[in-house]
């Protein structure tokens, strides 16, 4: 506790970061042995049914798999330099400073884990996806636009949110919709 104080860190956070820590090495011992009994080195299968494959360093492969879980935080470059604007509440963000993809010109899509509020908006934990994605890993979110039924705004959008506020049957979507 002292030692926390001393060096201006939370002591609950540190405990937690230690129990999370054990989690993982737990898990990892678990993962080891299931993969010692089935002598592949890429795939695993775990005792409930799942199947674990190694990417072998193919970072696409994890990418796509956040954007299959996060794909309502996902935001795309507006014409205005480094700010983004989120796919599903077009909200205007911008990308942390000490993040890696601060001040890259060669993004236009990324999904984030959340937004922090400073003097801006703020995206925590961002990176660089392909917009087909989330098209394939979210179609009941996304959609591929039809570019003769949309203005030119959204045609340089290439992709849009499938919401309908007023379709009963998509209430269990959370929204705020257009500003």
């Amino acid at each position: 506790k002292n030692w926390c104080q001393d060096n201006f860190i939370h002591e609950k956070s540190l405990r937690r970061a230690r129990d999370v820590r054990k989690q993982l090495i737990r898990i990892i011992d678990q993962i080891e042995r299931e993969e010692a009994r089935s002598k592949t080195s890429n795939i695993i299968n775990l005792s409930h049914g799942q199947v674990i494959r190694s990417c072998r360093g193919n970072l696409d492969q994890v990418r796509k798999a956040l954007v299959s879980g996060f794909f309502k935080h996902s935001a795309k470059k507006s014409s205005e330099e480094s700010v983004f604007n989120t796919l599903a509440d077009n909200v205007a963000v911008h990308i942390y400073p000490s993040s890696s993809l601060f001040k890259k010109s060669m993004v236009d899509y990324v999904i984030y884990h959340s937004v922090v509020m400073t003097t801006k908006e703020y995206m925590h934990c961002v990176t660089k996806i392909d917009p087909k994605w989330l098209v394939k890993y979210a179609p009941k979110f996304f959609r591929a636009c039809n570019e003769g039924e949309l203005s030119s705004r959204k045609k340089s959008m290439r992709i849009q949110p499938l919401f309908d506020r007023f379709d009963p049957k998509q209430s269990w979507r959370i929204s705020r919709g257009r500003r």
